[in-house]
């Protein structure tokens, strides 16, 4: 194991563990006033929210108490695994480029079945368009109608003068 990964496993063991059941601890303490507060209130909105709002503040507390050293090791912890990293980055660039150059060689290799597969997908699509042609044309000159005549059943169009076009306010 690296001596960055070694000094977050340090951090997290010795350090961020017992803070975590301290306030774990103290979360189910107030866990527990809060529960009681809610069932002794009865169903009464008022007492419940006097319940609330003497238990928020216990409890932001409580977390900001541990937020220094909560800190404290997120920062060891983040600057471990960039020691980590830059330790084992020899490493990492060595795997990273074999993996790239087995791709590259993967796909160099495959090149001759990809290009027949693109060959046979060009060719069925110009076969298809070609089978289908007549029809292609069919559908394009109901379209080209369709819009001719819409064009002319707009209202703000009026066709004057034979071929001029002006447009009506």
């Amino acid at each position: 194991m690296s001596v960055g990964a070694t000094a977050a496993k340090n951090a997290l063991g010795t350090v961020l563990l017992p803070v975590l059941t301290d306030l774990a601890g103290e979360g189910v303490d107030l866990l527990g006033e809060f529960t009681n507060g809610i069932l002794e209130a009865n169903g009464d909105i008022g007492k419940m929210s006097d319940v609330i709002g003497d238990i928020l503040p216990k409890m932001l507390n409580v977390i900001m108490e541990y937020v220094p050293e909560i800190m404290e090791i997120a920062t060891e912890i983040v600057l471990s695994l960039v020691k980590a990293i830059t330790d084992n980055l020899p490493a990492i660039v060595e795997t990273a480029s074999q993996i790239v150059l087995t791709l590259l060689n993967g796909l160099i290799e495959a090149l001759p079945q990809i290009a027949d597969g693109a060959l046979q997908l060009i060719t069925a699509l110009v076969n298809g368009l070609i089978a289908n042609l007549p029809r292609i044309l069919e559908v394009a000159m109901q379209v080209i109608a369709q819009l001719a005549n819409g064009i002319s059943l707009c209202p703000f169009w009026n066709i004057r003068y034979g071929t001029h076009y002006t447009i009506n306010y």
